[in-house]
């Protein structure tokens, strides 16, 4: 048994806008609300 707490991030317009408003390339389309929170990376934490 592992003893740990598990953080999953959901994404929300403002911090999307952000990221897109703060990107260096001109070209780039930007990220997407639906397309930030498909993947989304498992974070394991202690409990201590």
């Amino acid at each position: 048994m592992i003893n740990r707490g598990a953080v999953i991030l959901k994404y929300r317009e403002p911090a999307i806008c952000w990221v897109n408003e703060a990107g260096p390339y001109v070209d780039n389309p930007g990220i997407t609300l639906d397309g930030a929170n498909r993947e989304r990376t498992v974070s394991l934490m202690s409990d201590e």
